[in-house]
């Protein structure tokens, strides 16, 4: 029959030929992945030694099910049933395919006659799998995500790229399970070839607030077993490799997400559609945003309503940039939405800065804001303007997701655009009621989103952020002068006239919501102004200084959850 190395504790204290001995009287049992070794409630009438493979102990309570423990080589399980005669308290499962040694009632009634030691082993194993639960109820809501990054031909230095992305990205512990035997890391590292050694291990590594990334070659004939044991799946594959991998797919648990290397073929693999295509070999840009994206740190900008204190916009992204921050999605509402289009289209705070300085100038929008009257054009000078920013663009194949929030009339409900043409998402979201007629489209009426979510965080996370930041340009704290300064600056070229009341009316109504939506992100930047209007282009440069101030000090929140990856 051969030996087996002694379990650790069931026999310790007996001497190898005790132990052999006893052996011989076990019947050895083999279990294909997920079949039963015994079920919940079954007769408690054996013990199981694990001799090679993995298997897994979960409770069934209340129509939930829950994992309470792994184990391997050398781990029995089973004998509270024996020691107690009741029924089986947990099934308990083979992981992958497995060998194990049962011993029956009668023959572990006779080893205990003869060896008491191992009644011992038996309480001290149990007080110590008991612990084990314990900790693992306290840490279940604070765990690590573990997930697999499933790499194709090619992509195996991509993939060690992209973990040491992950571990600059993220604030929390990046450790790494390497089942390819090509990539190496400081840091906690595991080597494992079979998924039963792997699990093993990522039971011993992942703790509170630790990511653990798997990274596994797509031909392991172990995958399907990963990939239901782990939260979420990577994919750096070719289209090929993702197509011929689509039934281990369907049949995992872990959440797909197809990234995809090289050019696309003829036939996709059915409904999976990549979140990416990176070529290889990937440049600086394409690693850092794979490692935000592993360890769940991509970061949306959601950017308020707020005329031309949407300054204030480029003042905080100018902070952002300069800390080393990449923007990976923008929304934006009102004139948010043409700084949040800026960004989008691969602009940085300069450039933002000169578009804004154009769009807010008297010439172009003095009209449109009521600043001047019987200008040539009226407030078509604006729109002409907005529809010249916008160009041909469509908001799906811009440089970064974009969203932009409107409000439907007719469904009163947001209405955001996530694709289509710029130029109308742009023309909608700056239909200012009071200032401009709504938008009509598609039997929709659109105005200005700050009717509704003057700050679009919600959009923000839709469109893919893992951490969120919003900059909100309405709030009841202000400054009583501009630092630096007695007065306000420069008087406007003209005294401005009146508006509508209606306009002054929403922005009034306005103030609560667009605090409260900025309380819904991660970090929330509020900028302070002394008394100012949205109206007051001539401020352009004490509301983006206001921005810069205000980023600065939401820094070290953002650092806590994100860090920058541009060093």
């Amino acid at each position: 029959m051969g030996t087996v190395p002694p379990p650790p504790q069931l026999f310790a204290g007996l001497d190898r030929r005790t132990i052999t001995g006893i052996l011989p009287r076990m019947v050895r049992r083999r279990f294909d992945p997920e079949q039963h070794l015994c079920r919940q409630g079954d007769a408690g009438d054996s013990l199981f030694l694990v001799v090679d493979g993995l298997v897994e102990v979960w409770l069934e309570q209340d129509g939930e099910r829950r994992l309470i423990a792994r184990l391997r080589s050398g781990d029995a399980v089973g004998e509270m049933s024996l020691l107690t005669g009741e029924p089986r308290a947990a099934s308990v499962v083979a992981a992958v395919p497995t060998e194990i040694l049962e011993l029956d009632a009668r023959t572990f009634a006779g080893v205990l006659a003869d060896h008491p030691v191992v009644l011992r082993n038996v309480a001290l194993m149990l007080i110590e799998r008991q612990k084990l639960t314990n900790e693992q109820i306290l840490l279940r809501r604070e765990r690590g995500e573990a997930l697999a990054l499933v790499t194709g031909e090619g992509a195996a230095d991509l993939a060690g790229q992209a973990v040491a992305a992950a571990g600059r990205a993220s604030p929390r512990e990046v450790a790494l399970i390497d089942m390819t035997g090509r990539i190496r890391r400081p840091g906690r590292f595991l080597a494992a070839d079979r998924a039963a050694d792997m699990l093993v291990g990522l039971d011993r590594i992942q703790s509170a607030q630790r990511i653990v990334i798997v990274t596994v070659d797509h031909r392991h004939p172990d995958l399907p077993i990963i990939l239901r044991e782990l939260d979420r799946a990577v994919y750096l594959l070719s289209e090929a490799e993702a197509a011929r991998l689509r039934a281990c797919t369907e049949a995992g648990q872990a959440r797909a997400e197809w990234i995809r290397i090289g050019a696309p073929a003829r036939n996709p693999p059915g409904d999976l559609a990549p979140v990416r295509a990176i070529a290889l070999p990937a440049g600086a840009r394409e690693v850092r945003w794979l490692g935000r994206h592993l360890s769940r740190t991509r970061l949306g900008l959601a950017l308020g309503a707020g005329g031309a204190k949407s300054y204030a916009h480029v003042g905080a992204l100018a902070v952002l940039e300069q800390a080393g921050y990449e923007v990976d999605c923008v929304a934006g509402a009102s004139f948010g939405a043409i700084v949040a289009s800026c960004i989008a289209m691969g602009m940085d705070a300069g450039e933002v800065r000169r578009r804004l300085d154009h769009l807010l100038s008297l010439d172009v929008c003095g009209a449109y804001f009521h600043l001047v009257t019987g200008a040539d054009g009226g407030p078509e000078v604006f729109y002409r303007a907005l529809a010249k920013l916008a160009g041909e663009h469509v908001c799906e194949e811009l440089s970064l997701p974009l969203g932009i929030l409107t409000a439907d009339l007719n469904a009163q409900l947001p209405h955001a655009f996530v694709e289509g043409p710029l130029a109308q998402a742009l023309e909608a979201a700056l239909a200012i009621p009071g200032l401009a007629p709504p938008y009509q489209l598609d039997g929709c009426r659109l105005i200005d989103g700050v009717t509704i979510a003057p700050v679009p965080v919600e959009l923000t996370r839709q469109l893919g952020a893992d951490v969120t930041v919003a900059v909100n340009l309405m709030s009841r704290d202000h400054l009583d002068a501009w630092p630096g300064s007695g007065n306000a600056g420069p008087a406007p070229a003209k005294e401005p006239h009146h508006l509508d009341p209606v306009v002054e009316t929403i922005i009034m109504l306005q103030t609560d919501t667009s605090m409260r939506n900025a309380a819904e992100a991660d970090v929330a930047i509020t900028p302070r102004f002394a008394p100012s209007s949205w109206r007051d282009i001539h401020l352009g440069r004490q509301f983006e200084a206001a921005g810069h101030t205000a980023a600065e000090m939401q820094l070290a929140a953002l650092r806590s959850l994100a860090r920058p990856t541009i060093v």
